[in-house]
């Protein structure tokens, strides 16, 4: 947590009691007299620290009809940075991830602070706590909505902290391989952000670490760079093509070999067990590539889909055997109306869904092949669903 500079008062180190809070930073790594967790400067050895955008739903200028910035499909633009931190983990591995996200006007809701915290977390990584100015005045000064908003934040803050699903991974149905470096950084780094957009889920893959293993249980890896491969590189996405994958690259990849199928800008051909789809011109765009992945892989191969989901953002992980699920949802507008259904696969019978203020409740599951439906109940800011087979 950033220790506000206005925050003079020593009884205000109370606060952190008893609250999951144990590194504060502030300025120049002055001392807070009476506070026990640790005070520096900077983050310790071991954290990588990124600069994040402040998340929730775009707001367009004041003034304008329409408040809510929608994105090409229609649907609420969302800021997050689950992006960047799936990226910083592949970058940094071993490092925990810090995100540096500044409150911002208007999203100064006690929502939103709820949400900039379940953003980072959700996604692996940690919100450095930040109030802004008004919420920082109101707090010192007892004033009971912006007392009630830090209890809320801290009650959210002991739930990721109590984490109790330890031995979850992430799953993935894309590879998403790139330098995410140099002068096509921004691109590939805006595929992330759409693909997550999407709420599809993918693999961070850095092109010295393409391997068999990076690339297990995909069904899909897509080569950003407009570079030719290297040869480890190339060997090892023709490696995945070959046994039954399907590889989408650009022009540079070069050209297939057989019969191509119809697309309106990508060549596809079978390649060994596999397909092989190859751009007939550099991509400028990363929407239409996003989209034209999605298209290329198929709908009927989505880990999740969701119906009545509002501005969310998901994340599916599973135990190492399979036999438990787990699902994470960031709901970004300050308030949702009406159930959801989000179509999960795995083979599961029965769900348990967990809030942030520490209820739980069962969830209406209803069995389809290979999947299963979840009748969710309307909830605020995030719910994590156990899935149990």
């Amino acid at each position: 947590m950033r220790w506000p500079a206005a925050w003079k008062e020593p009884s205000l180190v109370e606060l952190l009691r008893d609250t999951p809070v144990n590194y504060v930073l502030t300025a120049n790594g002055e001392p807070v007299p009476g506070l026990k967790a640790t005070v520096s400067a900077s983050a310790p050895d071991g954290v990588e620290v990124l600069k994040g955008s402040w998340p929730g739903t775009r707001m367009a200028a004041p003034g304008e009809s329409d408040r809510v910035v929608a994105g090409p499909t229609g649907e609420p633009w969302i800021d997050s940075n689950g992006w960047r931190i799936a990226l910083a983990s592949a970058q940094h591995p071993g490092k925990e991830v810090w995100v540096e996200a500044i409150p911002v006007e208007p999203r100064l809701y006690p929502e939103s602070y709820v949400a900039g915290l379940a953003d980072a977390a959700a996604n692996g990584g940690r919100w450095m706590i930040q109030l802004d100015d008004k919420l920082v005045a109101g707090i010192a000064g007892g004033n009971a909505a912006a007392t009630a908003t830090w209890k809320r934040l801290m009650a959210a803050a002991k739930f990721f902290a109590d984490w109790r699903w330890q031995q979850m991974q992430p799953l993935a149905l894309v590879g998403v391989v790139s330098r995410f470096a140099g002068e096509g950084a921004p691109f590939s780094q805006e595929v992330l952000n759409l693909l997550a957009r999407a709420n599809q889920q993918y693999r961070v893959i850095l092109t010295g670490e393409a391997n068999t293993a990076a690339l297990a249980g995909l069904r899909a890896a897509i080569y950003v760079d407009q570079v030719a491969p290297a040869p480890a590189l190339r060997t090892a996405l023709t490696d995945f093509a070959e046994r039954g994958g399907l590889l989408i690259a650009g022009p540079a990849w070069g050209a297939g070999t057989g019969p191509s199928e119809a697309h309106p800008r990508y060549d596809v051909r079978a390649f060994g067990k596999g397909l092989l789809a190859v751009a007939r011109k550099v991509e400028n765009d990363p929407y239409l590539m996003v989209q034209d992945a999605m298209v290329l892989v198929s709908h009927r191969y989505d880990l999740l889909r969701f119906w009545n989901g509002g501005a969310v953002r998901a994340c599916l992980a599973a135990s190492p055997d399979r036999k438990r699920g787990l699902l994470q949802m960031v709901f970004y507008a300050n308030a949702r109306a009406g159930d959801a259904t989000v179509r999960v696969v795995g083979n599961y019978r029965s769900a348990r869904l967990f809030s942030l203020d520490g209820t739980e409740q069962n969830v209406k599951v209803v069995p389809e092949k290979d999947a299963v439906e979840l009748h969710l109940p309307a909830v605020a800011q995030y719910a994590a669903v156990q899935l149990d087979a």
